[in-house]
C-alpha cells in the first residue's frame, strides 16, 4: 500500500500542495485499477482538490492573468450573521444541493445595503470548503471572460460559485447581454460544477433614467421589459430587506451579549436607535458598527448616548 503522495510522482509532483493530515486509513492501492480504487480516488479529489484548488478556497479572476488564489479570504462564518434565518436558509439549501450534486440553481440575492447578502455567500463558501466548494469572485468586466472561465473549471472535480458582487448595469453595458446569454444557456453549456451567485441592491439590475426612454421606439414596452427582466433568468431570487426596529434591536442585543457588554439594556437600545438615525437607516451592518463603537466607548468609560 502506498500513500497518495507516491501516486502523484513523489514530493516534486505535489510541491504546491499543503500538507494534509491524512489518517492511516486514507490510502489507495497502487498498481490496481479496480472501480472501487478509482471511485475512492475521485472522492478524495472532489473533497480536497489538487494544486491551487487544494491550496486556496477563494479565487479572483483577472482578465489576462486568469485564476488567482486569495491567500487571506474573508473568514466570515454563518454564526457571525444574525437574523435573516429564512432568507439565509434558502441560499444555504440551494448551496448544499449543489455541493451534494443534487442540483441547485443560479441565485440572485437582492435587497437593501448592509443586510448580509455578500457575507451570506462568503460564509457558505467557507462552510462547505471542506466538502469541495470553492468561490471565484468576478468583476462585472470579467463577464466577458465567462466562457474562458468555464473552460478552465469544467473538468476540475470540485464545485464552484462564480460570485458577482454588487451587480448593476447601465443600459448600454455589453456585459448585460453576455450575462443574460450565460444564464439562459448559450451555444456552450454552463458546466454542471459551476453556479452563478450575484448580489445587487437593484432588483432589475439596470440603472434606468427617463433619458433612456426613446420616444421613437415603436415597441417601447418590449424594450423596457428586455432591460428589466434579467433577474428572471436567475433560477431563484432571495430578498434581503432592511430590518424593522424590532429585528434591528434583536441583532444589537445578540451582538452585545456576545461581546459581554455590561450596561443597561435601555441605554444599549437607545444608543443603537440614535446610531441608526445618524447612519441613515437600520441594517445588520449598522448594528455591527454600533456594537464595535460601543465596545470601545465602554472601554474608555465614555457614554453611548448623545448629550442634549
Amino acid at each position: 500500500m502506498k500513500p497518495i503522495r507516491n501516486l502523484c510522482g513523489g514530493a516534486e509532483g505535489l510541491s504546491c500542495l499543503p500538507e494534509y493530515a491524512i489518517s492511516s486509513q486514507t490510502v489507495f492501492s497502487a498498481g490496481t485499477e479496480s472501480d472501487a480504487s478509482v471511485a475512492e480516488l475521485e472522492r478524495f479529489y472532489q473533497k480536497n482538490g489538487y494544486g491551487i484548488y487544494a491550496k486556496y478556497g477563494a479565487f479572483r479572476w483577472l482578465t489576462g492573468r486568469g485564476l488567482i488564489g486569495v491567500a487571506q479570504p474573508d473568514p466570515v462564518c454563518l454564526s457571525n450573521l444574525k437574523e435573516y434565518d429564512y432568507e439565509r436558509g434558502l441560499v444555504a439549501a440551494n448551496t448544499l444541493d449543489f455541493v451534494e450534486r443534487r442540483g441547485g440553481g443560479n441565485l440572485l440575492l437582492y435587497g437593501d445595503r448592509g443586510t448580509g447578502k455578500s457575507s451570506t455567500v462568503k460564509a457558505l463558501a467557507n462552510e462547505y470548503r471542506s466538502r469541495g466548494l470553492r468561490i471565484v469572485e468576478l468583476s462585472k468586466e470579467a463577464i466577458a471572460d465567462f466562457h474562458e472561465i468555464m473552460d478552465v473549471l469544467r473538468n476540475v472535480p470540485m464545485r464552484f460559485l462564480l460570485f458577482l458582487d454588487d451587480l448593476t448595469f447601465s443600459t448600454d453595458d455589453s456585459e448585460f447581454s453576455a450575462l443574460k446569454s450565460i444564464l439562459e444557456g448559450g451555444v456552450a453549456a454552463r458546466p454542471e460544477n459551476c453556479l452563478v451567485y450575484a448580489t445587487s441592491n437593484r432588483r432589475h439590475l439596470v440603472k434606468e433614467s427617463f433619458a433612456d426612454r426613446n420616444p421613437d421606439d415603436v415597441h417601447a414596452g418590449d424594450t423596457m421589459q428586455e432591460k428589466l427582466a434579467l433577474y428572471d433568468r436567475f433560477d431563484q431570487t432571495v430578498n434581503f430587506f432592511a430590518p424593522d426596529q424590532a429585528k434591528y434591536l434583536s441583532i444589537i442585543r445578540t451582538l452585545a451579549e456576545e461581546r459581554a457588554l455590561d450596561l443597561p439594556i435601555e441605554t444599549l437600545e437607545r444608543g443603537a436607535v440614535q446610531w441608526a438615525i445618524r447612519a441613515g437607516g437600520r441594517s445588520p451592518r449598522t448594528a455591527k458598527q454600533f456594537v464595535d463603537w460601543a465596545t470601545v466607548q465602554l472601554q474608555k468609560g465614555g457614554s453611548l448616548l448623545e448629550q442634549s
